[in-house]
Protein backbone atom coordinates (compact mmCIF):
# COMPACT_ATOMS: atom_id res chain seq x y z
CA UNK A 1 0.00 0.00 0.00
CA UNK A 2 1.30 3.47 -0.95
CA UNK A 3 2.15 6.02 1.69
CA UNK A 4 -0.38 8.87 2.04
CA UNK A 5 0.50 12.10 0.22
CA UNK A 6 1.21 15.19 2.26
CA UNK A 7 -0.67 17.38 -0.23
CA UNK A 8 -3.74 16.55 -2.26
CA UNK A 9 -3.19 15.85 -5.92
CA UNK A 10 -4.28 18.70 -8.15
CA UNK A 11 -6.13 17.81 -11.29
CA UNK A 12 -7.16 19.92 -14.23
CA UNK A 13 -4.68 22.76 -13.72
CA UNK A 14 -2.80 22.43 -16.99
CA UNK A 15 -5.63 22.67 -19.46
CA UNK A 16 -7.28 25.83 -18.03
CA UNK A 17 -3.87 27.50 -17.71
CA UNK A 18 -3.01 26.71 -21.31
CA UNK A 19 -6.44 27.93 -22.44
CA UNK A 20 -6.04 31.15 -20.44
CA UNK A 21 -2.60 31.73 -21.94
CA UNK A 22 -3.91 31.19 -25.45
CA UNK A 23 -6.76 33.63 -24.83
CA UNK A 24 -4.32 36.20 -23.47
CA UNK A 25 -2.05 35.88 -26.52
CA UNK A 26 -5.03 36.26 -28.85
CA UNK A 27 -6.06 39.46 -27.04
CA UNK A 28 -2.55 40.89 -27.20
CA UNK A 29 -2.29 40.16 -30.92
CA UNK A 30 -5.70 41.71 -31.50
CA UNK A 31 -4.63 44.86 -29.64
CA UNK A 32 -1.40 45.09 -31.62
CA UNK A 33 -3.23 44.72 -34.92
CA UNK A 34 -5.80 47.38 -33.92
CA UNK A 35 -3.24 49.91 -32.67
CA UNK A 36 -1.95 52.72 -34.87
CA UNK A 37 1.21 52.09 -36.82
CA UNK A 38 4.18 52.69 -34.53
CA UNK A 39 6.23 53.99 -37.47
CA UNK A 40 3.72 56.82 -37.91
CA UNK A 41 4.41 58.16 -34.41
CA UNK A 42 6.74 61.17 -34.37
CA UNK A 43 9.12 59.76 -31.73
CA UNK A 44 11.99 61.37 -29.88
CA UNK A 45 12.96 63.71 -32.72
CA UNK A 46 9.57 65.42 -32.47
CA UNK A 47 10.00 65.88 -28.72
CA UNK A 48 13.47 67.35 -29.22
CA UNK A 49 12.11 69.77 -31.84
CA UNK A 50 9.22 70.81 -29.59
CA UNK A 51 11.56 71.47 -26.67
CA UNK A 52 13.88 73.55 -28.89
CA UNK A 53 10.87 75.48 -30.22
CA UNK A 54 9.83 76.28 -26.63
CA UNK A 55 13.41 77.18 -25.61
CA UNK A 56 13.54 74.45 -22.97
CA UNK A 57 17.02 73.64 -21.75
CA UNK A 58 17.34 69.86 -21.60
CA UNK A 59 19.65 68.32 -19.03
CA UNK A 60 21.22 65.56 -21.09
CA UNK A 61 23.76 63.04 -19.80
CA UNK A 62 26.84 65.27 -20.22
CA UNK A 63 25.00 68.08 -18.36
CA UNK A 64 24.04 65.63 -15.62
CA UNK A 65 27.68 64.61 -15.35
CA UNK A 66 28.67 68.28 -14.90
CA UNK A 67 26.12 68.56 -12.06
CA UNK A 68 27.52 65.43 -10.41
CA UNK A 69 31.10 66.72 -10.74
CA UNK A 70 30.15 70.10 -9.22
CA UNK A 71 28.37 68.37 -6.32
CA UNK A 72 31.43 66.22 -5.67
CA UNK A 73 33.64 69.33 -5.67
CA UNK A 74 31.34 70.95 -3.08
CA UNK A 75 31.72 68.06 -0.63
CA UNK A 76 33.47 68.99 2.63
CA UNK A 77 35.10 67.08 5.47
CA UNK A 78 35.21 63.72 3.77
CA UNK A 79 31.66 63.91 2.39
CA UNK A 80 31.47 62.39 -1.09
CA UNK A 81 29.30 65.27 -2.32
CA UNK A 82 27.12 68.21 -1.36
CA UNK A 83 23.85 68.07 -3.29
CA UNK A 84 22.37 71.22 -4.81
CA UNK A 85 19.17 72.33 -3.11
CA UNK A 86 18.14 74.95 -5.65
CA UNK A 87 17.24 74.34 -9.27
CA UNK A 88 18.91 77.55 -10.47
CA UNK A 89 22.33 76.63 -9.08
CA UNK A 90 21.98 73.09 -10.40
CA UNK A 91 21.21 74.39 -13.89
CA UNK A 92 24.13 76.83 -13.64
CA UNK A 93 26.40 73.85 -13.02
CA UNK A 94 24.79 71.86 -15.82
CA UNK A 95 25.27 74.55 -18.40
CA UNK A 96 28.51 76.11 -17.16
CA UNK A 97 30.84 77.04 -19.97
CA UNK A 98 34.20 75.35 -19.57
Amino acid sequence: QAAPRSQPRRRGVRRPTRTDAKTLVERILSDVEASPDRAAKPGGEAIDALLRERNVRVVDFPAWQRIATAEEARGESGKPREKFVGIAEMLDAAFAVR
